[in-house]
């Protein structure tokens, strides 16, 4: 699990590229870069973060496991799109074996969200694309 305090833009960028499915989970206490674009930009549209080599585009999910924050909907809605989103990828990526339709029922994508620390997290990027500049 990173810390958002602990990285910077170009960290970020090539941890999201290093991770096997495009995604990094994040912990940070508000308020941080992501709090401030999310309190003004909904989960759905993307952010670009603009690196000293390479830009990636990457939609920004508010999960607040760690750090709780007062639920409100669009809490409740991210987390479920977020894992909506990873389960695709997830699927995508052949580690579905049993072909289920949907993320809560499955126990193995369910056992791989807590191995990866996803209830511990506070925020979750899922990369779009990237570009050298």
């Amino acid at each position: 699990m990173k810390h958002v305090e602990e990285l910077s833009i170009d960290e970020t960028i090539q941890a999201i590229q290093e991770s096997g499915l495009g995604f990094l989970l994040l912990q940070g206490e508000s308020p941080n870069m992501y709090s401030i674009l999310n309190a003004h930009v909904p989960y759905y549209q993307s952010f670009t973060l603009l690196g000293t080599t390479i830009n990636a585009s990457y939609h920004l999910y508010p999960l607040h496991y760690q750090h709780k924050v007062t639920e409100t909907g669009d809490i409740i809605v991210s987390r479920m799109h977020a894992i909506w989103d990873l389960f695709e990828r997830w699927t995508d990526a052949g580690y579905n074996k049993r072909h289920a339709k949907k993320p809560y029922g499955c126990k193995t994508f369910m056992n791989w969200l807590e191995e990866q620390d996803y209830f511990q997290a506070d925020y979750l990027l899922l990369l779009i694309e990237t570009e050298e500049h």
